[in-house]
């Protein structure tokens, strides 16, 4: 088959929201939708996420880490 085949990961993010500013760059830049603003707060689901770790290098407050599936 000439279908691409969607690569993941073994961990997932997570985020300490003591220290999340619910700014959204992470939701910006998550490309599967594992993260959204919801009345003014981030609200993330980790079965959507990759773990790519792109959310993880956009935060401004080093809020969102990798950790194992």
């Amino acid at each position: 088959s000439l279908a691409p085949h969607l690569l993941t990961s073994d961990t997932v993010s997570t985020t300490d929201v003591s220290r999340c500013d619910d700014c959204g760059d992470c939701v910006d830049r998550c490309h599967f939708g594992a993260r959204e603003i919801v009345d003014g707060s981030l609200s993330f689901k980790n079965e959507l996420c990759f773990g790519c770790g792109l959310c993880v290098s956009t935060c401004p407050t080093n809020a969102i880490t990798l950790v194992d599936k």
